[in-house]
């Protein structure tokens, strides 16, 4: 078994580059996975690429909290917990100068990125509500921690 063996990770922005690659890397080191994102074909692609064994998908929005809470619903049902939760959602908008920045993109970033409809929220400050249901459940506190590990330099 390998050094993340019994681990569950949930992975937002799991159909892309970056999700699938942080995917690849920790089903390598026996952890299962759920990708979590908005494009369903890219978030199956990714579960067949990783096995059905070791990943499972769910189409959520993480601007939207009731998205997210049944994405973490789907996750417990499925393997009992989470152990690891990486928010990598994000979208980068359009490239515009600032007075031509289209108002409901602006708005659809800060959702993303920042707050849910209607209140405080977003990808970031939902990543702490996973990690309440990991507690509450017998998990340790909570870590962050490097993917990739380097070895000490000598002197």
């Amino acid at each position: 078994m390998g050094p993340l063996g019994g681990r569950v990770a949930f992975i937002t922005g799991g159909e892309g580059s970056i999700g699938m690659a942080t995917a690849r890397r920790l089903v390598a080191d026996d952890a299962k996975v759920v990708l979590v994102g908005i494009e369903e074909e890219g978030l199956r692609a990714g579960v067949a690429e990783l096995g059905a064994d070791a990943a499972c998908h769910v189409v959520a929005d993480v601007a939207d909290a009731a998205q997210v809470a049944a994405a973490v619903r789907v996750a417990v049902a499925r393997h009992g917990g989470l152990d690891i939760v990486f928010s990598n959602a994000g979208i980068s908008g359009v490239i515009a100068p600032v007075a031509e920045y289209p108002d409901d993109v602006f708005d659809r970033v800060l959702a993303v990125h920042v707050r849910r409809r209607g209140g405080p929220g977003g990808a970031i400050p939902r990543r702490g509500r996973q990690f309440v249901h990991h507690r509450q459940h017998g998990g340790g506190r909570r870590r962050h921690e490097h993917l990739t590990r380097r070895p000490a330099r000598s002197p």
